[in-house]
């Protein structure tokens, strides 16, 4: 669906976001980084709100993401989930993803400690942020 970047003064991508749409109604956030030098600008927050907007405009309602850092999207109105209240189709997508990687990966991309959360677009306050 879309691909955010933020770039430097220089033109230097700084940070990056993935989104992609499940169904008319779901989509993920994924691969959400911003350089180490970088953290702590608001760079990430203003990624997040261009991806919340652009999801909005697309008629999505729900936002889902895999985490290891569930204490951060917590302050973007996200909040934790069961991976087994994903509609089936995304199960089958993220084997056929992981699947696709080098074998050493499998392990780790299907028992890793994410921790999925999702954020209803449908409600008011995903847009401010604490």
């Amino acid at each position: 669906m879309d691909f955010l970047v933020a770039r430097d003064a220089n033109s230097e991508v700084v940070a990056c976001l993935g989104l992609h749409r499940d169904t008319n109604e779901l989509a993920e956030i994924y691969g959400v980084a911003v350089l180490p030098k970088f953290q702590g600008q608001g760079i990430g927050t203003m990624l997040i709100h261009e991806c919340k907007r652009r999801a909005v405009a697309a008629d999505v309602s729900l936002l889902w993401l895999a985490t290891v850092k569930p204490e951060y999207f917590s302050r973007h109105s996200f909040r934790p989930t069961s991976r087994w209240d994903l509609p089936a189709s995304v199960h089958g997508r993220k084997l056929r993803l992981t699947f696709q990687q080098p074998a050493l990966r499998w392990v780790p991309a299907l028992l890793g400690r994410y921790t999925f959360m999702t954020c209803d677009l449908g409600k008011r306050e995903v847009f401010f942020d604490a």
